[in-house]
């Protein structure tokens, strides 16, 4: 390192061997030999021959949503894990070599068992904008994704055969500000959904939808909204996130309500199977 020394305002001295993350990065980097890549591969290549060093151990460096550690111990005693190089994620041991040398391996997957794709995201942003509040089926060799499409206002459906490649949006339920409470619309799921009418950003209402294949003839519920905020409720200020399911006697509807800054889940029921559209 340079000799120089290097001062804060003022004058402070702050030491002739301050680690700069320049310096740190040479150590992971070089020394330790953690290779950054975008993918989920790990490369480990240390750059100091074997026998120049008794041990090091470089821990708990967030790594892909990873906890790494990286240690060498020539003799195996000043860590007690036995001799050579070894690699942990989240404490477990996936990778080791007798000496300093180079290793190559896929990363595994998190604790919970999920892998984020490195290709994130995969839709929204740019042109798109922002798309959120997603519901997807897996159907007739393809997947069909209905969203929020934030700029539009609107619910859309983009279609994929891998899950990975997306359509270009095409709105199935747009705005209609005549309502009075449809200005925009969020939520959504397969072909019956529970969607959200927004009168403004603040104040939502939950209606429902029916159509015959997902994407056409898409028909709103006559009765609209069908889940309103309550005068003295836990719901008072806004009714939105639904989620609808008909379990074989009835129909269930969860939603988030909102009263203040208190937002709490709750539950509404209608028994049979008829929904109360117009046939």
């Amino acid at each position: 390192m340079p000799d120089a020394k290097q001062t804060e305002k003022g004058g402070k001295d702050r030491g002739r061997d301050y680690n700069h993350s320049t310096f740190n990065d040479l150590l992971i980097t070089g020394l330790v030999g953690l290779r950054p890549r975008m993918d989920h591969r790990l490369e480990i290549n240390p750059l100091v021959p074997e026998g120049s060093l008794e041990y090091f151990c470089l821990d708990r460096v967030r790594y892909h949503d990873r906890d790494l550690t990286i240690l060498y111990d020539r003799t195996g005693s000043r860590y007690g894990k036995g001799r050579g190089l070894r690699v942990y994620t989240d404490g477990r041991e996936i990778a080791s070599a007798p000496a300093l040398t180079a290793l190559e391996l896929d990363l595994p997957p998190t604790t919970g068992g999920w892998r984020k794709y490195e290709g994130n995201p995969l839709i929204g942003g740019g042109a798109l904008g922002t798309v959120f509040d997603i519901a997807v089926l897996a159907e007739s060799g393809k997947y069909r994704m209905w969203g929020s499409w934030r700029p539009k206002r609107s619910l859309a459906l983009f279609e994929s055969t891998d899950g990975i490649h997306w359509s270009d949006p095409e709105i199935v339920l747009a705005p209609r500000p005549a309502t009075t409470w449809e200005d925009w619309y969020s939520g959504g799921e397969q072909y019956e959904p529970a969607y959200i009418g927004f009168r403004d950003t603040d104040h939502a209402e939950i209606a429902l939808a029916r159509s015959r294949d997902g994407i056409t003839d898409w028909r709103r519920h006559p009765g609209n909204p069908v889940i309103r905020p309550s005068q003295d409720g836990f719901d008072h200020d806004a009714c939105y996130k639904p989620y609808m399911i008909f379990d074989g006697k009835r129909w269930l509807l969860w939603y988030n309500g909102r009263h203040g800054d208190l937002e709490r889940i709750g539950l509404a029921t209608l028994e049979g199977t008829d929904l109360g559209f117009d046939e």
